[in-house]
């Protein structure tokens, strides 16, 4: 399998060891989760990978962020704040599984002081409140900060540059473009293009 491949790649040439292979193991396959949930893609090809086995060792006293590689990228004609907003969506559907529809009709006024949960309205209009992590707080916490000056009176919490609501469709594309882009800057290894960069329609 040509990720089995790309892994097998890492692991020769930088010689990153099976836990860090477990890491990016696992910030691939949660990628993969939110975009099979939004119909992006078909399968997860991660999934038919299992998690190197790591000896036990004694905790280290350092942070790792376990999507970072995936959701670090830039879009090089993309303002500051979009950026900021873009990690703060993304880190949000990570953090709580909330779907595409549920965050774009998500209220500022639903969301609690701490930023740590938030009210959504889901099928059936059930409401139900989801939980955000650190990671999301603090891009939630950065993104709003802008948002808040520039546009105090809009209702939803995630804008466009207009101060409108965003669309599905404008997420979707969102999350589709740092998928080109995280395939992108694999090109040069091992890695079967056609399995992870499928058209989206």
């Amino acid at each position: 399998m040509d990720i089995r491949s790309y892994f097998a790649y890492l692991a020769k040439k930088h010689e990153i060891d099976r836990r860090s292979q477990s890491r990016k193991l696992s910030s691939l396959r949660t990628f993969y989760k939110v975009l099979l949930r939004e119909d992006l893609v078909k399968s997860n090809p991660a999934t038919q990978l299992s998690f190197p086995k790591v000896r036990k060792e004694v905790p280290k006293n350092f942070r790792i962020n376990e999507t970072e590689e995936i959701l670090e990228f830039e879009s090089e004609n993309a303002s500051e704040v979009s950026e900021i907003r873009d990690r703060a969506m993304i880190e949000v559907l990570y953090s709580s599984g909330l779907r595409v529809f549920e965050l774009v009709n998500a209220k500022l006024n639903s969301l609690s002081k701490d930023l740590t949960v938030l009210k959504v309205l889901g099928k059936g209009r059930k409401e139900r409140f989801v939980y955000f992590g650190k990671e999301a707080v603090s891009s939630l916490q950065k993104y709003l900060e802008y948002r808040n000056v520039s546009f105090p009176d809009a209702e939803e919490i995630f804008l466009n540059q207009r101060g409108k609501k965003l669309t599905t469709r404008g997420v979707r594309y969102i999350l589709n473009e740092r998928r080109k882009k995280w395939v992108g800057k694999k090109r040069s290894h091992p890695i079967n293009l056609d399995i992870l960069l499928r058209p989206i329609f």
